[in-house]
């Protein structure tokens, strides 16, 4: 048994060596371990993905021996709250939207399955047992490169908030977060690339401090109903230390500054951005909330700064039709969206 998972670490540490990963599976088929099979069909299937034979062989591969490749899972591989990736013989994601039993339970047996570490992508989508599965995750510690917690099939959170600073810390491993706001408590994430983040509060305190020193991205919504206001003037100084950073979302949200008066509501968001140096390291940029003629003069009046963008989009109230063709030629790529 301690060689066979010696050949599964093998497999899994050569992802980018198909011909090794070949030679292992040939190992795997020789010791009379199934895996070994379904990793050549698989190959083939990568290959000449329409051959039905393969087709049949991959199924009839899973089923045949779906106790030796699941474990525990093995009777709820075709539950329809739960989907399973495969790649090279290995489950390599899963996707779990059960309500019809324990999702935590359901949860607990994935991450018993034999060869667990292959495990690298996980969404839990509208599942009724969200703390029991929060408490799996910090019990079981796998090791996850990507997690969607809250996010049904369609990319839509299906719950506001709730207390996911357990949860982070568990996982150091992560290059990539989607889930809703709420407590985050201290960020340590040193190889996340891409956070995406629904239902954000106004208390941002917590991506303010955090520590994510490869963040390439960062997405942060609002409600989709209405626009929120959100002060992410401090955390644009915080990104601006993120020397990663290339792209940055913030969707539904705008500031109320009582030293403006009465503007539109995202235009002191732009003005400050524009002298902000986490500008300089993006090349992609998109603000959706309502930017007035005050805004749009801002980005005029310092084009320089935003012309190397790659993309810019942006969400324009009632402007002067001059300004807005002009704001249009400030990057390559100009995107302009009316309010909601």
């Amino acid at each position: 048994m301690a060689d066979r998972e010696a050949l599964y670490r093998e497999i899994l540490a050569h992802d980018d060596d198909v011909d090794t990963q070949l030679v292992l599976a040939d190992a795997l088929i020789d010791s009379g371990d199934p895996r070994g099979r379904l990793l050549a069909v698989q190959r083939a299937l990568e290959l000449d993905p329409w051959n039905a034979d393969l087709q049949r062989d991959e199924v009839r591969l899973i089923d045949r021996h779906a106790d030796a490749l699941l474990g525990p899972l093995a009777l709820h591989r075709y539950d329809d709250g739960l989907e399973l990736t495969w790649h090279r013989g290995f489950v390599r994601g899963a996707a779990i939207d059960e309500q019809h039993v324990s999702s935590s339970r359901l949860l607990d047996e994935l991450l018993q399955i034999p060869a667990v570490e292959s495990l690298s992508a996980l969404r839990l989508g509208h599942v009724l047992d969200f703390e029991g599965c929060r408490a799996c995750l910090v019990a079981r510690r796998p090791a996850l490169r990507r997690l969607e917690y809250g996010i049904d099939a369609h990319g839509n959170a299906v719950f506001e908030e709730g207390n996911l600073a357990p949860l982070l810390e568990v996982l150091p491993t992560l290059e990539a977060f989607v889930g809703p706001s709420g407590h985050l408590g201290r960020i340590r994430l040193p190889k996340v690339r891409s956070f995406d983040l629904r239902y954000v509060s106004r208390d941002l305190s917590a991506l303010v401090d955090a520590e994510w020193p490869s963040l390439e991205s960062l997405r942060l919504a609002g409600r989709a109903d209405r626009y929120d206001f959100v002060d992410v003037r401090p955390l644009l100084d915080a990104l601006g230390a993120t020397t990663n950073l290339r792209e940055l979302a913030l969707l539904g949200m705008e500031i109320w500054d009582d030293d403006w008066g009465d503007p539109t509501p995202a235009d002191p968001l732009v003005e400050h951005l524009a002298g902000s140096p986490v500008l300089a390291r993006l090349r992609r940029f998109e603000l959706d909330g309502r930017i007035g003629t005050t805004g749009v003069t801002a980005i005029l009046e310092a084009a320089p700064a935003f012309a190397h963008l790659e993309e810019l989009v942006l969400t324009v109230a009632d402007v002067d039709v001059d300004l807005r063709d002009r704001l249009a030629r400030v990057a390559p790529r100009v995107r302009l969206h009316s309010p909601r």
